[in-house]
Parts: structure tokens; sequence; C-alpha cells
């Protein structure tokens, strides 16, 4: 074994390569160069694993792993997207309602065609970046909140509204780093596991890099988690659950277990206070438009849009052979329907999986939503990470590693996946997943108190 001295050069080296790196990935690589951020993504994969593994030899090279994860992090402030651009839609929406327009009402076509007045900020240099004019927003309230808080404090400089958004996402990531080493804490798990999140180059690229709100939405599940399991507070972790589902929809999936978790009084508090939450948030937006546009972009996740998809691919594969066409406008429907039962069955039935504890059930049934999904974009492993310090399953941290090949269907700016790529990476994921499962036995599992 290295001496400490030696080893302390080497963790500072890799410190220094990955800042590099980093580098070049948020200000001099484009995405339509796939083989350029590909291999900048394997350097730090890499230096990734030497540094999570020198961490776990002395205490000092752990505290300077985490002050490098947020130094990375501080980097990614000042550089514009350059893998993702749907952050001119946050400027969009932002720029909406800095004017008192209700984002969720429009089409941005509506306003390039006449139909409607063009309020400040809204132009045809911002509308022409759009990669979904033809669709309503998605995003919901919290979202749509720190949109508008980047329009006002930054009303015409598209530099200074993204620095505003990656600056709440950078405390809500310092915030999930804080909690995910407190729950280890808690429970007696080793904490440089949190590193497995904290230095992890996709969750850095796609969060702080590419302003993807799964960092938000990710701390609100946190505080929920940490709430109903240490602090045993059921009103604030219910508030943060309603934060949460109004930072991403996604967070509904989970209502079912956790309301498993308490007594049935408790059960129907927390639902209140959950709903209550969400009224709250959506009542400024609250309108017809608003429904009509949530449902719209609900069914075109399913019925419509497609990418780096595992199961759904092979069933569509075989639409293909025994129809001739694309069958995505009822298998999408099959595919949500068979995410909600395996979910349901998982939060329901499984004692054996509920015996993992909280997060771990967390972990599955977020994990099957993706597996059933039509469109997984890498940013969306992004809680699976964190859900998987507290069991033995790293497949997630090979996911996050794997699903960045989906970067490869941008390749010069000709938007076409290459199947076999995908295919590839769903089989490394499938196998380790499965050999993880088969080799670690759920009754072997660490068991995060049950609440």
């Amino acid at each position: 074994m290295p001496t400490p001295v030696h080893t302390i050069g080497l963790q500072i080296t890799a410190v220094v390569i990955s800042a590099i790196l980093y580098y070049y990935l948020f200000f001099i690589s484009i995405r339509s160069l796939t083989l350029f951020p590909a291999v900048l993504f394997a350097g730090l994969f890499l230096l990734h694993a030497l540094l999570y593994r020198l961490s776990t030899q002395y205490r000092p090279l752990f505290f300077i792993a985490l002050l490098s994860a947020i130094g990375f992090r501080l980097l990614a402030l000042f550089a514009i997207p350059n893998l993702s651009d749907d952050f001119y839609r946050f400027i969009w929406d932002g720029r909406l309602l800095a004017s008192g327009i209700n984002p969720y009402a429009d089409l941005p076509t509506d306003f390039m065609n006449g139909s409607l007045n063009l309020p400040q900020g809204i132009d045809c240099l911002l509308y022409e970046q759009l990669n979904s004019p033809l669709y309503y927003t998605v995003y919901p309230p919290v979202c749509q909140f720190i949109f508008w808080v980047s329009a006002v404090l930054a009303p015409n400089s598209i530099p200074g509204a993204v620095f505003i958004m990656k600056l709440f996402l950078l405390l809500c990531e310092l915030g999930s780093i804080g909690l995910l080493y407190r729950l280890l804490t808690c429970y007696g798990l080793p904490v440089h596991r949190v590193l497995l999140y904290a230095l992890n180059p996709m969750v850095i690229a796609e969060v702080m890099g590419n302003i993807h709100f799964e960092g938000a939405m990710l701390f609100f599940l946190l505080v929920m988690v940490y709430s109903r399991l240490v602090v045993k507070n059921i009103p604030i972790s219910a508030v943060a659950m309603g934060l949460a589902v109004c930072s991403k929809l996604i967070p509904l999936i989970f209502m079912p277990f956790m309301l498993l978790t308490v007594r049935p009084k408790t059960a129907l508090v927390y639902s209140a206070v959950v709903g209550l939450v969400m009224g709250i948030c959506f009542l400024p937006f609250l309108s017809g438009e608003v429904v009509n546009a949530l449902v719209s972009s609900s069914a075109l996740y399913y019925n419509k849009f497609e990418f780096n998809a595992g199961i759904y691919y092979l069933l569509r594969q075989l639409g293909y052979w025994l129809y001739g066409y694309n069958i995505i406008a009822w298998l999408g429907k099959v595919m949500a329907l068979l995410s909600v039962l395996v979910i349901l069955a998982t939060s329901f039935c499984n004692k054996q999986v509920r015996g993992m504890g909280v997060i771990g059930v967390l972990l599955w049934i977020y994990a099957s939503y993706i597996l059933f999904a039509t469109t997984v974009h890498p940013w969306y492993i992004v809680p699976l990470v964190a859900f998987c310090l507290f069991t033995p399953y790293r497949y997630p941290v090979v996911w996050s590693a794997m699903v960045l090949l989906s970067y490869s269907a941008y390749y010069h700016n000709r938007y076409t996946e290459n199947l076999y790529l995908v295919a590839s990476s769903y089989l490394v994921v499938m196998v380790f997943m499965l050999w993880e499962v088969w080799g670690k036995p759920l009754a072997q599992t660490t068991k995060i108190a049950k609440g």
C-alpha cells in the first residue's frame, strides 16, 4: 500500500486531472461531436473510481474528495449547457411568467404565428433554440418559480438566467450531499458511500452542467425520507413530498408505498398535506389550460416520445415484425399500465422487497418506472444513484455510466439512435443487476428503518 503522503499526492493529481476534464466537458465539448464527450466521461468515471477507492484508505482523503466534488459543481456554475438545449425552454417559460403570462396556456408557436402578442424577451432567436415548440410546457410549479426568478433577475441575459438556475440547483445538490451523509451516519453505514453520488460524473454533468431539475426533486425526496425516518416528523415529510412532486411529477409513484409506512389516520393526514402543498403550488397557474397541458404532455410521453428505452424497444421490434409499423400508440399505454402494476405490486405485496427498508423500496420502485418507460434520458438515473447508497446494489452506478451512450443519437446533429449501443448499454446494466440480485439475496440487504 502506498504511504499516506504518496496516496495524498495521487489523490490531488486525480482531482486536478478531473477538474481539467470537467473544464473541457463544460466549456469546450459539444453534443454533436459525440466521441469527445464520450472520452471525457470515460476518463472522469475512471478517476471517480480512483478517488472513491483512495477515500476509503485515509479519513483526510475522504474530505479532499468531498470538497473536490463541490468544486466540480462550482466550476459548472459558469458554463452554458452544451449537452442539452432544454434550458432554452426554461428561459422561455420564465420570461412569459415575468410578463404575467401563464406558460401552460399557450404553445410557443402561438406567439410566433402572430395569434398572440410577443411579450418582452420572447423573440425569434430564442424560439429557434427551442426543442419542443409544438408542445406545452411540462415543468411543474417549483421549476416555474425558479424560471421566473431567473427571468426577473436577468431579463435580457441568457448566461445570467442560466447562472441563477444553476445556483438554485447547487444549493439543492449541497443539501442532498449533506442529507445523504447524515442518513448514512444515522444508520451506521460507511460515510464514504456518499462519494458514489457526490463524485458521479453523470450526476454532476446532468444536474449542474445541463440544468436538470432531478437535482431539486431528489433534494426534496431526501428531506422527505430524513423527516420520516430520522426526525419522525410526518407533516414536514409530507410537505417535502409535495414539493418533490411540484419539482417533477414522478414522485407520485412513491405515494402508495409511503402511505403504507404509517398508520391509516397518519396516512390520511399525510395525503392531505401533500395535496395541500400541491394545491398551493399550482394555484397561481390553476385553469383549464394547466390541466390540458399536463394531460397532453403526459399522453405524449407514453404515446409519442421514445428515446433510449430498454424493454419498450424490444417489444416495439416485435411489433414491427408482427404488424410492420411502430405500435407505440397502444404499446405506450401498455407500458404505462405495466409500470403502474409493478410499482403497486412492489409497494403493496412484496414483503421481501419491503424488508429492505424504505429507501431500498424507493430504489426498486423508481427502477421499475425507468425500466418500463418509453423515454430514458441520462438525468433520469440521478435519483437511483442516491438511493442505491443504502443498499448493497451498485447497478445504478453502472447505469449512470452506460446511459451516457445515449448521446450518440445526436452525432453530427442528426438525431438517429444507434440501437446496437442502446442494446449493449441495457445488456450490461441488466446483467450486472441480475448478478447483484442473484449474488446478494434481499435477506442480506441493509435494513434502513421501516418507519
